[in-house]
């Protein structure tokens, strides 16, 4: 007979949650509201080079084609594979839009109704920038992200009952950015040592250690090949600078607040003392963070966010665990952590507010006036050169399928832009004029050939041979992805 276990995790009990003593009506009114903000802000955004990047790279590779590629990316493979059967078949690039919504409506589902974590953290969290506007309306795989962290705190106290979809979560968790390698190696070495601590020697706890590592391992080889493949790798020049600025446009938006983020960032780890394996997570996650962002890619705030991420995966643990005897008695440790990054979160709430409100006043990008444009007027059977590569390809999935722009910076025909050497090396390096100068030698026998230009001809005797026939007409919110349409004048 099998003999009793310590039990670590325990259900959350209605007497001590306060997120359970939310009447559940009240749950869906700020499910509904959100879903509701999200949805609106989406309608109103026009997608950019980032979003058009993911939906090309799945749309126009094969799935081997798609492995090959994905280290020039330095990104997994799962929000590809997720994008790739609706790209194939043929379906609107808005398709993009709808998937991630329903992954952030998913998200915020799991999070109000299945982890029992603090009501008000709940509410703040969603409504705060980065879970309201970056994550939820632009299209990205981060979103993915908080999704698996909230699932699996829905079934984080049956883990071991059930492991291997304990383990698929965590899997799933490596393969959807390289920053979420941080938190699958936490959350796999807290069931590791608690394999340990609880003598759980199942051979499915087993199997399930192996599905993890599978996981990772296949994260670890994507992220050597990415590191010879990519020029995005770089080590930060001022360590000190990097970390103040990372913690500062994740914690307030502004990276001139570098120490106030970070100290607050150190105050809300701190209240995970109590709960030892939330603070393992926290630590093990944001270790990670900072060796990536110091010695790999210092990235921007888009990137800066996943500090958040890991702050909302150690407190979705943390409600899974029984204080810490010998500090049974300090529960404002606890509260000390919620009420700074509640007061935190309170300030981008009023920040994003800001930042919708533009977004539903202002083209994000006028990618999909210029591509409606091109369309519009039957341009597609030109020969389209981009420059800069990096803002034409915005406009590619506009395009009927299949119709590549000649990159002049590039020179070379594509969909997406290869991130290779010769994108790095090329994509600031050359002028306006430089792309009806190339075409004059390219394709000087060729009359049907339209410039896509994200900035307008200057030289003279440029302005001669080609006729403006489309310019943006308002500034968008991504200020470099304004077109210049040029037709051979005759």
């Amino acid at each position: 007979m099998a003999t009793a276990k310590k039990i670590t995790t325990r259900k959350a009990d209605p007497k001590e949650s306060q997120s359970l003593q939310i009447p559940n009506v009240v749950l869906w009114l700020v499910w509904a509201l959100y879903s509701a903000v999200v949805l609106y802000t989406t309608s109103n955004h026009e997608p950019w080079r980032d979003e058009a990047q993911s939906w090309l790279i799945a749309r126009d590779n094969s799935l081997l084609g798609l492995f090959q590629y994905l280290p020039n990316e330095g990104h997994p493979p799962l929000w590809y594979l997720l994008l790739m059967p609706f790209a194939k078949l043929g379906f609107a690039y808005s398709t993009i839009n709808v998937i991630h919504n329903l992954i952030v409506i998913a998200f915020a589902w799991l999070l109000l109704f299945k982890n029992n974590i603090n009501f008000v953290l709940k509410v703040a969290l969603l409504f705060s920038y980065f879970f309201i506007y970056e994550y939820a309306v632009i299209a990205r795989n981060y979103s993915i992200v908080a999704l698996i962290l909230a699932g699996i705190g829905a079934m984080y106290a049956k883990r071991f009952e059930k492991p291997l979809l304990y383990a698929l979560l965590i899997f799933l968790l490596f393969q959807t950015n390289v920053l979420a390698f941080c938190t699958g190696v936490g959350l796999g070495a807290i069931f590791f040592l608690e394999m340990i601590e609880e003598k759980k020697w199942q051979p499915k706890n087993f199997v399930a250690l192996a599905i993890m590592a599978v996981g990772a391992l296949a994260m670890i080889v994507l992220l050597l090949s990415a590191g010879m493949k990519s020029s995005y790798s770089k080590e930060s020049t001022d360590k000190w600078f990097t970390v103040f600025e990372t913690f500062g446009s994740a914690m307030t938006l502004n990276a001139a607040n570098g120490q106030l983020g970070l100290a607050a960032y150190v105050v809300i780890v701190l209240s995970f003392i109590r709960k030892p394996k939330a603070l393992i997570f926290i630590l093990i996650a944001t270790a990670g963070f900072l060796y990536l962002a110091l010695y790999q890619f210092q990235g921007t705030t888009r990137h800066h966010g996943f500090l958040l991420i890991f702050l909302l995966g150690a407190f979705v643990i943390a409600a899974q665990y029984k204080p810490w005897q010998k500090l049974e008695k300090y529960k404002w440790i606890d509260l000390s952590g919620i009420v700074v990054f509640v007061a935190l979160l309170s300030f981008q709430v009023l920040k994003a507010t800001d930042f919708i409100g533009v977004e539903n006043e202002k083209n994000f990008s006028d990618a999909k006036n210029a591509g409606e444009f091109i369309m519009k007027n039957n341009l597609d059977k030109y020969t389209i050169v981009g420059h800069t590569s990096y803002a034409a390809s915005a406009v590619a999935p506009y395009l009927p399928i299949g119709k590549p722009i000649w990159y002049a910076d590039q020179k070379r025909n594509g969909t997406f832009v290869f991130l290779d050497t010769v994108f790095f090396n090329n994509y600031f390096k050359y002028s306006a004029d430089y792309a009806p100068y190339i075409v004059q030698e390219t394709f000087q026998n060729k009359d049907s050939v339209l410039l896509l230009m994200s900035m307008p001809i200057q030289h003279p005797e440029f302005l001669k041979q080609w006729q403006m026939i489309y310019r943006t007409t308002e500034e968008p919110i991504k200020r470099d992805e304004i077109f210049f349409i040029y037709r051979r004048n005759f």
